[in-house]
């Protein structure tokens, strides 16, 4: 039984034979009590917005897979003119198709073509003539696709794509759907009768092989399962083994088929399937990960990923595919019932399009940054070992992908009128995480230790790299890394203090110099539970091997160190309420605000060894683009606390703000 044989297709007969396939899974209506009707509340009763008039080019591709599939289904036999689209079902042709193209070259060709039921000739409905047979067709683990003409490959898209946005579709639905139905009883003919499945209907193995086999009805629906629309929009599902199998057989499914470069004036209809369904969905949901750690551990989903995306944008006339912001699916039928000239007579909802959001090259983005860090620390013996050369192998595909689908687009997305916040954002995006020997220096706290060191646990570089090339793209707003460019594992980090909090705006490296919190020692130890330096906290706040990240620290010590009540981080006062607490936690802060705007904002403006040194740019960035804030900010910590404006305190940070944007 092939993996092919599960792409079950139910909708409901019509009055054409040449659009309504049979119903014989499901008897009843699929979806009889969950109609989608406008109510007078301008919403459905799924909660969805009401579907408003799509926009232009959606219509337009509409119309085209429309008229496709139209043209297609209303060709007749070459040899005897009868009607060889009669009851067509996706799912019965690509079960056709799967079963005699396994191991057959000859039969590829049954993607594209349907066999007379009267002369028994075989027709391509790309062109409507006698199948011609390629000499050399294309085969992905011993399936064989073959095509007589542009037309008849394009069909075999549309069937791919229509069959998986079946499954996704089946994916959206509540698991209860699935676990509160029946199957069907032992006698029927069900091929659920041979298979083991979960609550979803995942098949997990043939009885007849004895073993698991991802080609052996992975979406099986028995005519007891009734899918249910869920009152919320499509949500991609997470990481999960079986899926991710499915998902990268149809990628490298399409992916073999779409045209190359070489191939000109493809036809319309291929752009706008590939628009409507929602298998380009799907790409760019896999590309939100940010974890190279993940996306290395689902090596095989990610790469046949890479590679349909890498065959779009080859291609000059599908490029916008990846390079474009797409439209938000919120809700849709699927890819078969919006190519129906008669979708109203399924019960299904209707297409349902948000705003338009990141394209799948913009999703790429956060992966290729990070894919940058992580090649250039090559020269790591760490990354010499199977499982690091996969990394890079990873790195350098992500690279050479986004490099092709960005080209041109350099500078684009920064608005010339931005605000200063967004220019502060834009720049923390750029230099959050960044490379500079300079961070190897005598003084370092842990300089003396890391030339004496000898030794490295196996994995322990190459931990420190995809942690960092992680943090490239997850680090808060105001966190800083530099790392060494000899030594992956030497690194320093600066912080700002969040501005709601007596540290706000203020930048600080561990070792401040003076007391400024009760977990910040001058000499730079930081108390944390999760470094095992603070007494209190159970077992689950401790630092977790293999769980726990350098990431997790630096926002620790942002969010709980530099808090809106430092006083409190002394263990004797943690738990202490009332005025006299209160005035006690005032007075606290009132002490370090002097130490807090001369060591975190003052030092940084008039030392050279700061002004000068490896956060240069972030310090000339930084007093530039929240200037007006930083200035906001102590005037209002003058105003309340004395102590600064009479020593003076105030008035020469100003003056140091002015001069580093003067220059």
């Amino acid at each position: 039984m092939s993996f092919f044989r599960s792409t079950i297709f139910r909708h409901r007969r019509g009055n054409n034979n040449n659009t309504g396939p049979p119903d014989d899974e499901g008897r009843d209506s699929p979806h009889e009590n969950q109609r989608h009707r406008a109510t007078e509340g301008g919403s459905t009763e799924l909660g969805l917005p009401a579907p408003e008039e799509h926009p232009e080019d959606i219509k337009q591709s509409i119309n085209a897979v429309q008229s496709f599939l139209a043209a297609r289904l209303a060709m007749k036999c070459y040899s005897c003119a009868s009607n060889i689209t009669e009851n067509f079902s996706v799912r019965n042709w690509i079960r056709r198709w799967s079963e005699g193209a396994k191991g057959n070259p000859a039969k590829g060709c049954y993607l594209c073509a349907a066999t007379c039921s009267s002369c028994g000739a075989l027709t391509c409905l790309g062109c409507g003539n006698k199948v011609r047979n390629s000499r050399n067709p294309h085969e992905i683990e011993g399936y064989y696709m073959d095509w007589c003409c542009d037309d008849g490959r394009v069909f075999g898209i549309w069937l791919l794509l229509a069959r998986y946005d079946r499954v996704e579709i089946r994916w959206q639905a509540p698991s209860s759907v699935t676990q509160n139905k029946q199957p069907p009883a032992r006698n029927s003919h069900s091929p659920s009768q041979r298979k083991t499945q979960d609550a979803r209907g995942i098949g997990y193995a043939d009885d007849s092989m004895g073993r698991y086999s991802p080609f052996t009805d992975f979406f099986h629906e028995g005519s007891w399962f009734q899918p249910v629309y869920s009152n919320r929009p499509l949500q991609f599902h997470g990481s999960d083994e079986k899926e991710d199998e499915f998902v990268a057989k149809v990628f490298d499914f399409v992916g073999q088929m779409i045209p190359g470069p070489m191939s000109k004036n493809l036809p319309s209809e291929l752009h706008a399937m590939l628009q409507l369904g929602l298998l380009l969905d799907k790409v760019a949901d896999l590309l939100r990960n940010d974890s190279l750690d993940d996306v290395t551990k689902r090596s095989d989903v990610y790469k046949a990923a890479f590679g349909l995306v890498s065959k779009l944008s080859s291609h000059p006339e599908l490029i916008d595919l990846a390079k474009c912001a797409r439209y938000h699916k919120q809700q849709t039928p699927g890819l078969e019932i919006l190519s129906s000239s008669k979708p109203q007579q399924y019960d299904s909802p209707p297409l349902i399009l948000g705003e338009r959001i990141a394209s799948v090259g913009e999703r790429l983005k956060q992966l290729a940054r990070q894919s940058k860090i992580v090649l250039e620390s090559v020269e790591s013996q760490d990354l010499n070992t199977r499982s690091g050369e996969d990394l890079l192998l990873c790195c350098e595909s992500i690279l050479s992908l986004y490099s092709v689908i960005s080209a041109g687009q350099e500078g684009i997305g920064m608005r010339t009128r931005a605000s200063p916040q967004e220019k502060w954002e834009a720049f923390h995006q750029e230099h959050g995480v960044s490379r500079d020997e300079g961070v190897f220096d005598r003084t370092h706290a842990y300089y003396s230790k890391a030339i004496t060191m000898t030794y490295s646990s196996p994995g322990r570089i190459k931990r420190m790299v995809t942690e960092v090339a992680n943090m490239s793209t997850s680090l808060p707003i105001g966190i800083f890394v530099k790392v060494s460019e000899s030594r992956p594992d030497f690194m320093k980090c600066l912080i700002m203090g969040p501005p709601d909090s007596p540290y706000g705006y203020a930048l600080f490296e561990t070792a401040v110099g003076k007391t400024i919190n009760p977990n910040l020692h001058p000499d730079g130890k930081v108390c944390l539970s999760l470094l095992g330096t603070w007494r209190d906290g159970d077992a689950a706040a401790q630092w977790q091997p293999g769980k726990s990240t350098i990431l997790s620290v630096l926002i620790s010590i942002q969010a709980m160190i530099f808090t809106e009540d430092p006083w409190r981080n002394e263990p004797a006062y943690t738990s202490a309420v009332g005025t006299m607490a209160d005035i006690r936690a005032r007075r606290y802060v009132e002490k370090i605000q002097p130490q807090i705007v001369t060591a975190g904002m003052l030092n940084w403006l008039t030392q050279p060894r700061h002004r000068y040194g490896i956060w240069q740019k972030v310090i000339r960035a930084h007093f530039k683009y929240n200037k007006a804030n930083i200035l906001a900010k102590v005037d209002k910590w003058a105003n309340e606390n004395p102590v600064l404006k009479f020593r003076g305190i105030v008035q020469e940070l100003k003056l140091a703000i002015e001069d580093i944007n003067r220059r």
